[in-house]
Parts: C-alpha cells; structure tokens; sequence
C-alpha cells in the first residue's frame, strides 16, 4: 500500500493577514487618538490650576501694595505665567491686562484680569479654542467667547 498524506493546509491566507493587520491598525488609530484626548485634558486641568493660582498671587499683590500696577510683569506672576505658557497651544499666551492697559506702573489699576486659550476645541463655536479668563472680581470663565480686556472678563460674540 501507498502512504498517502493528505494535504492539509498549513499557516495562514494572505487574506486572513490582511484583516488581522487592518483590525490591529485601527485599534491603534483609536487608542493614540484617546491618549492625545487625555494628554490635552490633563494640560487644559494644569492650565486651570495655575490660572487659579495666579489669581490668588493677584490678590496677595495688591493686598501689598494697594494696586495691580507692575503685577503682570512681576517676578511672582511670571512662575505662573511661565508655566501656563508650556501647557497652552503653540502660538498662544497668557494675556495679562488692568482697567489701565497691560498694568505699567504707576497707573493706579485697580481691576484685573488674565486669559489663555485652552487645548480644548469648541466645535459648535467655529471650531475655536477655550478660553479660560480669571479676573480681580474672582470670575473664573470657560468659553469660546470670553476675552480679558480693561481688567475684566468680558463675554463676546
């Protein structure tokens, strides 16, 4: 008698390769998209955090010397400042501005206020940026519409 093997096929289609490599590659696509998600909201969080903290510095400043006069380009607004500019979008910084423009000293300021734009996108909005506007009043706002001008945050169109 002949010894006859039968012929079984043995590893994978070039089909069966395809489909496994294309379910991997999208699993990828969709796992750095949600990571990229969570890295911007941890900065957007950060950038909250120090804004915050540069509003209670405002409040210490002026509670020594009577004014926001000088504040913005104080040594310690600028370790805040700094640090919110490492977390925000390229190309966008801290706007610092007082009831006398961009606080100079010896204007007197009296109101305060600061802004950045977030990573966060407000897509029913023109696809624009949030922004996070803290001013001396204690108002902490989060819209695509807030802007910092004459020491306060004023809501726009």
């Amino acid at each position: 008698m002949k010894n006859i093997k039968s012929k079984i096929p043995s590893g994978f289609t070039l089909i069966e390769l395809l489909v496994v490599v294309s379910i991997i590659s999208m699993l990828a696509t969709i796992i750095l998209t949600s990571t990229k998600m969570l890295f911007d909201k941890g900065k957007d969080s950060a950038i909250r955090y120090n804004m915050a903290n540069l509003l209670t510095q405002a409040s210490i400043y002026t509670l020594n010397t009577g004014y926001y006069d000088g504040f913005c380009a104080d040594s310690s607004a600028n370790v805040f400042i700094s640090e919110i500019n490492k977390l925000a979008p390229s190309s966008y910084a801290v706007l610092c501005s007082c009831n006398t423009g961009s606080c100079p000293a010896g204007a007197k300021a009296t109101t305060w206020c600061s802004s950045i734009k977030l990573n966060r996108i407000d897509v029913a909005y023109k696809n624009r940026n949030f922004v996070f506007c803290v001013d001396s009043t204690g108002k902490k706002i989060e819209s695509a519409k807030v802007t910092c001008a004459n020491g306060s945050c004023v809501m726009g169109i």
